[in-house]
């Protein structure tokens, strides 16, 4: 296994790994690290990474990591992205929208395909309070048009500009369904220059299905899972506007399905218009009620209601998703409801244990949960310790699959709710570290004593996000977390994906957002905002638990024809897979509508080479087509 190369860090740049998980995990806010908002800067990422790092053991926080894109390395420059962050500089405070950008692209289809053509829209679409438009959510779609859509020898034709009101944009919360639009805070007016009751004409055929993406964080963007799932990858921004940075994406499911990318209030080019604003998104249950209501939206201007849907959420969107679309199914008694795709999925908070015991001293089932709950993530971190330890060629599981090596470390683990002296042995040679360092930590060792005592007499380091890579820890220590990680962008990417995706926007795109001037470099996109992920409210619905898994269980229930799939990576510290495993199985949801994939992988899946043609695969049975 050849190590890690480091690159180049452009100044004043945030990049993202190279695994697609453009931003932060949901380390940081699960910890209950509330007083992140008054810290700046660097000062946050490195606050963030530490805490996490510390509190994670001992608090029994849930399934998150430490922020993957909250700051440069020691010795980098803050730049104007941290400015962005953390005060919105260059968003107007008005309620000006930009015009949306529309443009068609070629795409030449996977294995011998016939080429397609692509409208392309990017829109900011107004978000409407009691007392008006307080927010603005932006989205990228991809859409298959219908009369050129198998035309041979489909072209590119150059971007063009609309005004939201062109293409019959009414305020998101004006439009959606809602049995009681009190409780949902939806303003009754959708406003002046907005059309509530308006629907677009018919884009594409009908049946064609609708699959919406979010990224995790909380505080992520979604311009990560473009180079994953879009028709068209962003790569390095060339020195003319007028050139192509991207690349087609030959995996990209557009050819059976329409595709739309979202970003949650308060990132990418989603916007708060007001102060304190924020509050009514940046929470479990305000969160999920702003994606609910953005779909209705998007549906009903598309003239997509009866259109089947399906919604991918990673990471921290694996808790959005499941929300989301309960409250869907509430507000929307028509909607095709085809499938929900959790990749790396979060699955609740500290509180979820106690949540679900219902009865009893308060006191106990809290302690009963942390404890449990901490026990989970200890065998789920050594299971990822095996794999990671046998892929490194270290350890008595070097040399067997992923999946033998899971069933073996499974089975021993099952049960085990303490370790003796021969676990100790076992775990050690199984994670090939010291029997006296395993036994000090009563076989629970730590994340960073692993990560740095696994090629210790390589003197590297391995990964959080991806533990197959790998860099000298040397090198790892002169950089602030979280940045000493070898599977962020420091190591992995040899491109500014800032800037990347800036000038895919503004010049393959044609989207000009609010605020921007002339030099598309400066203009205001932000992959994470720090501002949401530290004030975080972490409450949930009453009725939920604290957890996804009853959620589910009661969509599954509901919706007859859902089709529900789990994607984990062996490879993931950030997300440890048996978290989820042993949450849904507890919860008895596998079954035939239930599916639980593992993938030789990392956190983000379906961007991993080894895994990704099974993955695509996987992601295209449940969206219902095939090649």
């Amino acid at each position: 296994m050849s190590r890690v190369r480091p690159v180049g860090w452009p100044a004043g740049s945030v990049r993202a790994d190279a695994l697609g998980e453009a931003t932060a995990h949901d380390g940081c806010a699960t910890a209950g690290l509330r007083q992140l908002p008054h810290l700046r800067g660097r000062i946050v990422a490195a606050a963030c990474a530490l805490a996490v790092l510390a509190l994670a053991a001992i608090t029994g926080a849930p399934a998150g990591a430490v922020p993957t894109a909250a700051g440069p390395p020691a010795g980098g420059s803050a730049g104007s992205v941290f400015d962005h962050t953390m005060a919105h500089a260059g968003w107007p405070a008005d309620e000006s929208l930009p015009e949306a950008a529309r443009t068609v692209w070629s795409w030449p289809g996977g294995d011998g395909g016939r080429p397609l053509a692509v409208t392309v829209i990017a829109e900011e679409l107004p978000m409407t309070a009691g007392d008006g438009i307080d927010a603005t959510m932006f989205s990228t779609s991809y859409l298959v048009v219908p009369d050129v859509a198998n035309a041979d020898g489909a072209r590119d034709i150059g971007p063009s500009a609309t005004r939201p009101s062109d293409i019959n944009a009414p305020a998101i919360g004006a439009a959606m369904h809602l049995r009681d639009a009190a409780a949902a805070g939806v303003h009754a007016d959708a406003g002046a220059g907005t059309a509530a009751g308006a629907t677009a004409p018919r884009a594409t055929p009908a049946g064609r299905p609708v699959v919406f993406f979010w990224n995790g964080g909380p505080g992520s963007a979604a311009v990560g899972l473009h180079a994953t799932f879009a028709p068209r990858t962003p790569g390095a921004a060339p020195d003319r506007a007028d050139a192509r940075g991207s690349t087609d994406n030959p995996d990209s499911p557009i050819d059976i399905a329409d595709l739309v990318f979202v970003d949650p209030v308060g990132t990418g080019h989603s916007r708060v218009l007001r102060d304190g604003a924020g509050a009514g998104y940046w929470g479990v249950t305000q969160d999920a009620e702003a994606a609910a209501r953005f779909v209705s939206a998007w549906l009903r201007r598309h003239g997509r209601e009866g259109d089947p849907v399906v919604l991918v959420g990673q990471s921290y969107a694996g808790i959005r998703v499941p929300l989301a679309a309960h409250r869907l199914v509430e507000t929307m008694p028509g909607l095709d409801l085809r499938g929900l795709l959790l990749v790396a999925p979060s699955t609740g908070g500290v509180r979820a244990n106690a949540a679900d015991a219902g009865a009893g001293d308060a006191t106990r089932a809290d302690a009963a949960g942390q404890a449990d709950r901490a026990r989970v993530r200890c065998h789920g971190q050594l299971a990822v310790y095996a794999q990671t330890a046998a892929h490194h060629g270290v350890g008595a599981q070097a040399g067997r699959p992923p999946a033998d090596i899971a069933a073996d470390i499974e089975a021993f683990l099952a049960g085990r709710e303490r370790f003796d002296a021969d676990d100790h042995a076992r775990i050690a040679a199984d994670i090939g570290l010291p029997v006296a360092l395993v036994a000090a930590a009563d076989g629970c060792v730590a994340p960073l004593a692993f990560q740095t005592g696994l090629l210790a007499a390589r003197g590297d380091r391995v990964g959080t996000a991806d533990t197959r890579l790998h860099a000298p820890l040397a090198l790892t220590r002169t950089r602030q977390p979280p940045y000493d990680d070898p599977s962020t962008s420091p190591y992995t990417l040899d491109y500014d994906l800032d800037a990347a995706w800036r000038h895919h926007l503004r010049h393959e795109i044609g989207y000009r957002p609010a605020g921007a001037g002339d030099d598309a470099r400066q203009d205001p996109y932000l992959r994470l905002s720090l501002a949401a992920h530290g004030a975080w409210d972490w409450t949930w619905p009453d009725w939920a638990g604290a957890s996804t898994a009853p959620v589910l269980a009661g969509l599954l229930d509901r919706v007859h024809g859902l089709q529900v799939l789990v994607a984990v990576g062996y490879y993931d510290l950030s997300v440890v897979y048996l978290e989820p495993v042993r949450v849904f199985e507890a919860a008895g949801l596998p079954g035939p509508r239930f599916v639980v994939a593992r993938y030789p992988a990392g956190h983000a899946v379906h961007s991993d080479r080894p895994a990704r043609e099974r993955s695509f695969a996987d992601l295209r049975a449940l969206i219902g087509g095939a090649r």
